[in-house]
């Protein structure tokens, strides 16, 4: 009833709005195509379809300026991974809290550096711990740098954690979807972070140095930039519009979100994003955009937390938190796994 009541819905949009009308047969055609083998991914008419750039605007907010590596001082660079072979897939969704929605709040840097830090620290950690958006949205915007809902950096987050010492657990410090002031609790810490790392590499590296950071580190965050309409209308696949990442004047929209994987599929590379636009979007809240494309500028600012917990808790590759992360691997990949124990 769901499907139809979206259907019917979206068949009024259509009818009132030539605009609409004209989306709804470039999307058809482009399904056509996808059914016909023609395309990589499927698109959808749905609620972003209707907005002008201003208004989707509030759906993006990741800051293209002020991404200097320099002026965050990150912990290390990551750029002599050339050599290393990663596992043949990594997939960290079952490690992952439910999708969020950062709704119409441009808040999507506090929700891909929470989604990325709590993968970490479930794998150091071993204890399911939900980060708080809303102290990084209120906190970091009042000591360091970032701008509420109207944007900010990942970096900027990942040094705020770090200086502040924790970041509050999110059952005690909810999602509101506006700035506040800063109100973190350390008595109800989810976890902290020693800092950051950045992948660094030429165009024909940096992805396969991402993909060893992923398969044998965890989840990073990318900043992905100038996003067409079929970004917004995604409905699954693997997305990989070459107009994703072209410089647009009149589309100057960055977007933070966390890559929790990469794998294959009948002879298809592809990394696996979460993003934060609810469960309606994309394959349930994720997608996968085409490997060695760099589809939507994906390796421009790519960003590794570096976590700490209060407790340790090592971790196995055959403990059930584990499962169907990594794909089997030698020892020396296995070694470099996060917890892992040689036995």
């Amino acid at each position: 009833m769901e499907v139809v009541g979206i259907l019917l819905l979206a068949t009024a949009f259509a009818a009132a709005s030539p605009f609409l009308a004209a989306r709804r047969r470039l999307i058809d055609g482009h399904n056509a195509r996808f059914d016909a083998g023609l395309e990589n991914y499927r698109m959808v008419l749905n609620k972003f379809s209707s907005m002008t750039k201003e208004q989707l605007r509030q759906f993006t907010g990741e800051l293209i300026d002020g991404s200097n590596a320099d002026a965050d001082s990150p912990r290390g660079i990551i750029d002599d991974l050339d050599g290393e072979i990663p596992p043949p897939s990594a997939d960290y969704r079952n490690l992952s809290s439910p999708i969020r929605d950062q709704d119409t709040c441009g808040a999507c840097y506090a929700f891909a550096s929470a989604a990325a830090l709590e993968v970490h620290l479930r794998l150091k950690k071993g204890v399911f711990d939900e980060v708080s958006e809303q102290d990084i949205l209120d906190c970091s915007t009042a000591t360091h740098g970032n701008r509420g809902c109207y944007g900010g950096n990942t970096m900027k987050v990942f040094r705020y954690i770090n200086e502040n010492g924790f970041v509050t657990k999110r059952d005690r410090y909810p999602y509101e979807n506006k700035l506040g002031r800063c109100r973190s609790q350390r008595e109800h810490a989810a976890g902290t972070v020693d800092g950051f790392e950045l992948v660094y590499g030429g165009r024909d590296t940096k992805e396969h140095r991402m993909k060893v950071v992923i398969g044998l580190d965890g989840p990073v965050t990318v900043m992905l930039q100038y996003l067409p309409e079929s970004f917004y209308e995604y409905d699954g696949g693997i997305y990989d519009d070459t107009k994703c990442g072209q410089i647009d004047a009149e589309n100057p929209l960055a977007h933070a979100v966390t890559v929790v994987g990469y794998g294959s599929e009948e002879g298809k590379d592809y990394w696996i994003i979460r993003n934060s636009w609810g469960t309606k979007w994309g394959e349930e809240g994720y997608a996968r955009l085409a490997f060695g494309k760099n589809v939507c500028g994906l390796t421009t600012k790519v960003v590794l937390p570096v976590a700490t917990v209060f407790k340790q808790k090592f971790l196995h590759l055959s403990d059930p938190i584990l499962n169907g992360v990594v794909q089997e691997c030698d020892i020396h990949q296995k070694s470099q796994i996060p917890g892992w124990i040689s036995q």
